[in-house]
């Protein structure tokens, strides 16, 4: 991502856009001299666990 928008301690959370859930958040790094959130795509895990991910 471009920057930090998550606090200490989100890690495990949902990140979401409207109704569409695109990962799990698993932290931070820096890159180029920005620190910027990462997270887990859930489309490629969930598939590669046989899941389907429900949103409520």
């Amino acid at each position: 991502m471009n920057r930090r928008k998550a606090d200490s301690g989100d890690s495990g959370g949902p990140w979401y856009w409207g109704n569409a859930g695109y990962g799990i958040h698993s932290g931070w790094k820096t890159y180029l001299l920005i620190n910027r959130d990462m997270y887990t795509p859930v489309r490629s895990t969930a598939a590669g666990l046989g899941l389907t991910v429900k949103l409520q």
